[in-house]
């Protein structure tokens, strides 16, 4: 029999942990299989491992692995297949398959246009987005991020600038480079699934460099776990099932 375990990287915020889960509930259901289970990368329970061991106890033989990671960085790379080789030692009679992350799936660029419709963005001249993400030291990552800015410009007809929180450019300094410009009025896109505190502990800065350039700075909700990525998700899964085994 076949499993599918889901993982998430994990957050200290256990309401953040709870949207994943009834985020991933709703992909369950939709999906169908007999046997599923979720995880987190770190920070919660259930561990990867105690997911695997799940799905084993209900009798899987094969067992697939998705990471509702956005892009392919360090943790999709290499700590989360870190994980699924300590599981195949334990376990070496299970066939094990690992999917890919959500990426830049046109999906992905409806919500991110739907987030900034509500925040009001209507795409005229005065106005600019930046597309804020956690940044990586894996190239394909931050490629992503280009491709997507890339993808939502061409769907917007604006074109979009990208800011990270761990790389270069940084997000406030991109920020402050697109206020004392051209921009009448900023529209600040997070590109992150646990937010965290990131509007919270962000907005007054991005109102504080607003008003000091007498502009608006509008922070945009985060992609999150928006119900449009419930078919993408079961969909990669589809696919990882008929992948070649590791």
């Amino acid at each position: 029999m076949e499993g599918v375990v889901y993982i998430a990287h994990g957050s200290r915020s256990a309401a953040g942990n709870q949207l994943f889960i009834e985020f991933i509930h709703k992909v369950m259901e939709q999906s169908g299989l007999a046997i599923q289970a979720y995880g987190f990368l770190e920070n919660a329970e259930p561990s990867i491992l105690e997911a695997i061991e799940q799905c084993i106890m209900l009798g899987a033989k094969q067992i697939t692995v998705i990471p509702i990671l956005l892009l392919p960085g360090i943790h999709a790379t290499v700590d989360i297949p870190a994980v699924i080789s300590k599981a195949k030692v334990l376990y070496p009679e299970l066939v094990f398959r690992y999917g890919t992350t959500i990426g830049t799936d046109n999906i992905i660029v409806e919500i991110l246009a739907d987030c900034l419709a509500e925040s009001g963005f209507t795409g005229n001249d005065g106005e600019a987005v930046l597309l804020v993400g956690h940044g990586s030291r894996e190239r394909e990552a931050m490629e992503g991020m280009e491709r997507l800015a890339a993808k939502l410009w061409g769907k917007l007809g604006r074109k979009i600038e990208t800011g990270y929180l761990t790389a270069r450019p940084g997000y406030l300094e991109k920020a402050e480079e697109m206020v004392s410009g051209h921009a009448a009025k900023l529209y600040v896109m997070p590109f992150l699934l646990f937010a965290g505190g990131f509007r919270v502990k962000k907005e007054d800065a991005f109102s504080r460099l607003g008003a000091s350039f007498e502009k608006e700075v509008k922070v945009c909700r985060p992609v999150g776990f928006d119900e449009k990525l419930i078919p993408l998700i079961v969909k990669k899964a589809d696919e990882a099932k008929a992948m070649e085994s590791l």
